[in-house]
């Protein structure tokens, strides 16, 4: 389960320090313009609406607030309460059509759309050998960065294990003492 973790965070060691991910090559070779990326104009309005429907959140807690603390004896029905609240009511169903209104203008837009739709320039990539090898380089490194973790595990163990065996007061013999222990 931390494996993923303590990679993440080696790579974003690595990138700070040593500039991992530095660009190796300047060449570029063309990109395929008809390559799907995602939509500007889809991630602004979802946005929007996300903004939207926090606000509506924190209406509707404001509302459901004032219902909580309602005293019975000032409203006692629920058309006193909301003739009290009306202002309030208003915010919220106004917010409310916003946000329909929004999913609409969403939905209309599509999520995907061609690279070369998204930019006037020429659709270009890095070249691809470089690339590769400096993928192949990263994948070497998570390797031996599991193979390293693993020898470190083992060696507390047997840390551990030479700690128990002294504070038994069973010392040396010759496969302990082949082993350099040195105390933590």
């Amino acid at each position: 389960m931390f494996d993923r973790w303590r990679q993440e965070n080696f790579f974003k060691y690595l990138r700070e320090e040593y500039a991992l991910d530095a660009l190796v090559e300047y060449a570029a070779v063309p990109d395929d313009p008809t390559r799907e990326v995602p939509s500007p104009a889809w991630a602004a309005l979802d946005t929007q609406l996300r903004q939207a429907h926090a606000h509506l959140d924190r209406l509707q807690a404001e509302y459901g607030l004032e219902a909580l603390t309602n005293l019975e004896d000032q409203r006692r029905t629920m058309r006193g309460f909301k003739t009290a609240q009306g202002k309030l009511g208003q915010k919220i169903w106004s917010v409310w059509q916003r946000v329909l209104q929004l999913e609409k203008r969403r939905a209309a837009v599509p999520r995907r759309v061609p690279v070369q739709a998204v930019m006037e320039e020429p659709v270009v990539k890095l070249a691809p050998e470089r690339k590769h090898l400096t993928n192949l380089i990263k994948m070497v490194l998570v390797g031996s960065l599991g193979g390293v973790h693993n020898c470190i595990i083992h060696l507390r163990k047997f840390r551990a294990f030479f700690a128990a065996m002294e504070a038994l007061g069973i010392r040396g013999g010759s496969s302990l003492t082949c082993w350099q222990y040195e105390k933590p």
